[in-house]
């Protein structure tokens, strides 16, 4: 009888063990899938946030084009401010060109299109897709009366893009910046 009761009280003590063993390896194992779960979380957002500011700059650097040509492009001297619009003119679209075209972030020539759905309203459109910068810009141009007074009303809308590769538009981050400048006269007309 007295070797009956040393022997289950033996394997009861190894049950034990096996028992707290199971549990902290079943814990251990819960702590190490949630830090791996927040990790493999945190490098999506990361990812995901890194994409955002690719298409924002794309954006930016687009406005920041379509700015250059606006304010200081002029053929004969390209430091001169020019007020009346520059390149996007209403008055003298392109420059007298017969095509426009522009430069932008270490391009060669950008083919721009313009159309002019009324009078005194020119719309410029390109696309820059160079050096994984892509974005598709867009500049209205429309003499505009507030009052007595007559302005040159700009919009600028610049979609940037995180990729120039044509793949599923479900993975491709758009960002979009706007630019208006109308001498402070309300809201610019949407494009």
């Amino acid at each position: 009888m007295i070797s009956t009761l040393k022997q289950s009280k033996g394997q009861s003590q190894g049950g034990v063990t096996l028992l707290l063993t199971v549990l902290i390896l079943s814990a251990s194992l819960s702590i190490a899938l949630g830090i791996f779960y927040i990790i493999f979380v945190q490098l999506q957002i990361s990812r995901g946030a890194k994409e955002s500011y690719r298409a924002l700059y794309a954006a930016d650097t687009g406005k920041e084009c379509a700015l250059f040509y606006r304010y200081r492009y002029n053929n004969t001297n390209p430091l001169n401010i020019d007020v009346n619009g520059g390149f996007w003119s209403s008055d003298n679209p392109c420059e007298g060109a017969s095509t426009c075209k522009v430069r932008c972030a270490g391009s060669g020539d950008i083919d721009v299109s313009v159309t002019s759905p009324a009078s005194g309203v020119y719309i410029y459109r390109y696309q820059i897709n160079t050096n994984d910068i892509c974005a598709d810009v867009t500049v209205r141009m429309e003499n505009k009366t507030f009052g007595v007074t007559q302005v040159l009303e700009t919009l600028i809308s610049s979609t940037g893009k995180n990729t120039c590769a044509s793949v599923d538009p479900n993975f491709v981050v758009n960002r979009v910046i706007q630019y208006c400048d109308n001498a402070d006269n309300g809201p610019c007309t949407p494009i």
